[in-house]
């Protein structure tokens, strides 16, 4: 079955979700604003927006360190920092503009819906982000992907996707207007996606975060390019070769037992391997990136211990500070890696 094809009637749901809380915002801002008081509101919403990308992952941290919400601390401060800063500039452009300015009549009206528009898009996308990221059953709010065989490169999406488009926005920002020294953009290609892979089997013992980093890997040639022929370990007759267009590379990880909470059961869909385009290495955190994922890890030299991305595997004793896995993905040919990421809140940096 079609990834599109699933679930349509998940998808018509969420996309009537949207549009009621589009035409609710749409409402409000038709019948209780002004054009100006309706285009400040959108503005109002982008930087809430803005600060809660910016900014919910650090908050998140100093909770997570203190073993707080671990698996909650996420969502909810992207969405306690959207709504404060929504809630608190809200209030001060109502201040700023007791005195009503009429632009006339069809300009108004016009102008109200489209604000409205916009800005219940980016109210209702910031809700579905924070869902997104949130302990829940893959398939809420929608069934992304296929429950048994996910296609990262073939998401399912509603008719809206609201979520798509808060995250797609930012991502512009942080690579333009509002660019530091770390791309959103670089740091998590695809949002969305990475989120619901990062809860594909979330259970008590497969957590979505971990209490510190635990992941290290080599300084020097953590990656490297596989040119050997490489076999299925299940199936020694298969030879493993990446699709089109692809290279396999091969990215050795250590977990640190000493820190090692929350990551003793995991799954491949929580590994996502960050690539940047050969002609775009002078800085890796800037501009764009795209996200691989695992396809198994290198059992003996010629062999691949192949697992499907939602099986959860657990570290045993020899996983943790005696060893290296090497995990192999398979990488656009014209691509290099630059960075891996685990679970929630986990980042390092990668060199071939």
């Amino acid at each position: 079955m079609a990834c599109e094809q699933l679930n349509q009637g998940d998808f018509v749901m969420v996309s009537l979700f949207v549009i009621l809380i589009v035409v609710g915002f749409i409402y409000w801002q038709f019948k209780k604003s002004t054009l100006v008081r309706s285009f400040a509101n959108v503005i109002i919403s982008i930087c809430a927006m803005v600060v809660a990308f910016g900014y919910f992952e650090i908050l998140a941290n100093l909770l997570i360190a203190r073993e707080m919400a671990i698996p909650w601390a996420q969502p909810l401060c992207f969405i306690l920092l959207f709504v404060l800063v929504f809630a608190v500039l809200v209030t001060v452009v109502a201040q700023l503009t007791m005195e009503p300015i009429d632009l006339g009549l069809w300009p108004e009206r016009i102008g109200r819906g489209i604000c409205g528009f916009f800005l219940g898009l980016i109210v209702c996308g910031a809700l579905m982000t924070t869902l997104a990221m949130a302990p829940l059953p893959s398939g809420f709010p929608y069934q992304r992907f296929s429950k048994d065989n996910p296609d990262v490169e073939n998401p399912s999406k509603p008719f809206i996707t609201a979520d798509g488009f808060a995250t797609g926005l930012f991502s512009y920002f942080s690579n333009g207007c509002f660019s530091g020294s770390r791309s959103f953009a670089v740091l998590h290609p695809d949002f969305i996606t990475g989120s619901f892979m990062n809860r594909y089997a979330v259970s008590e013992d497969v957590s979505l975060a971990t209490t510190a980093s635990v992941i290290e890997v080599p300084p020097k040639k953590a990656a490297r390019l596989i040119t050997e022929p490489l076999k299925n370990a299940q199936n020694q007759n298969e030879i493993i070769e990446p699709k089109s267009a692809h290279k396999l590379a091969a990215v050795s990880v250590r977990f640190k037992k000493s820190r090692a909470g929350g990551a003793g059961t995991f799954t491949l869909s929580q590994f996502r391997l960050i690539c940047k385009h050969q002609n775009d290495l002078t800085d890796i955190f800037a501009g764009k990136a795209k996200s691989v994922y695992p396809v198994g890890f290198i059992k003996t030299a010629s062999l691949l211990n192949r697992k499907p991305l939602t099986e959860p595997i657990k570290l045993t004793e020899t996983d943790t500070e005696k060893e290296w896995l090497e995990f192999v993905f398979e990488v656009p040919a014209d691509y290099s890696p630059v960075l891996i990421e685990f679970k929630q809140n986990n980042i390092a940096q990668v060199s071939l």
